[in-house]
């Protein structure tokens, strides 16, 4: 849960982690995404089974758990998290992510 915007520059959520993935919205960014899509979705796409911090957030939730996936990418975490019974809301700002996420099986 989120309670304010993180401010991790200027240190008013010194409390909130740090996260590899955060500040990448400008439209360079999210266009190289768009543009190599079916290859992150190939690189990603057999890392989520094993992520310790993946498995450590679904534990937290009872079966039927609604959560949120911001930036879903191709739906690699999205669809781990709904194969462990979560009912998943995902989205990201690349609509050729959001289509990918979209193609897994269930």
């Amino acid at each position: 849960m989120v309670d304010v915007p993180a401010h991790l520059v200027d240190g008013r959520r010194p409390d909130l982690p740090q996260h590899r993935y955060l500040g990448m919205s400008d439209p360079e960014t999210l266009k190289v995404y768009a543009d190599k899509a079916e290859e992150y979705a190939t690189l990603v796409s057999g890392q989520t089974p094993t992520d310790p911090l993946l498995t450590a957030f679904i534990a937290l939730f009872s079966k039927g758990a609604d959560v949120l996936d911001l930036g879903c990418g191709p739906g690699h975490a999205a669809h781990a998290m709904a194969d462990a019974g979560l009912t998943v809301t995902a989205t990201d700002a690349v609509p050729e992510m959001v289509a990918r996420a979209g193609n897994h099986p269930s």
